[in-house]
């Protein structure tokens, strides 16, 4: 038998798979794009579930993400997502 029990939950907030996060010392961060550019955003997160974390600070609900961001992209960098390839 299997069971899962919520201790809390908040609902309409953003969250992203750990993946996406970048540790950086005691800090972390995410990557956006906008406006075809790369932008490093520090990021606060809250909440953890399994593979997802709560983000608080730094990134809203709609943001474009770069998953699995390598260690080569730098602020300000050019980029063409995915969406704006199909059009």
């Amino acid at each position: 038998m299997n069971a899962e029990i919520v201790i809390d939950e908040h609902k309409d907030v953003p969250v992203l798979p750990f993946y996406a996060i970048t540790p950086n010392h005691d800090k972390e961060y995410a990557f956006i794009v906008k406006k075809g550019k790369i932008h490093r955003r520090q990021i606060e997160t809250g909440l953890v579930n399994g593979k997802w974390k709560e983000v608080t600070k730094g990134i809203q609900v709609g943001d474009k993400i770069v998953l699995n961001p390598s260690s080569k992209l730098k602020d300000g960098m050019k980029v063409v997502s995915r969406d704006d390839q199909a059009k």
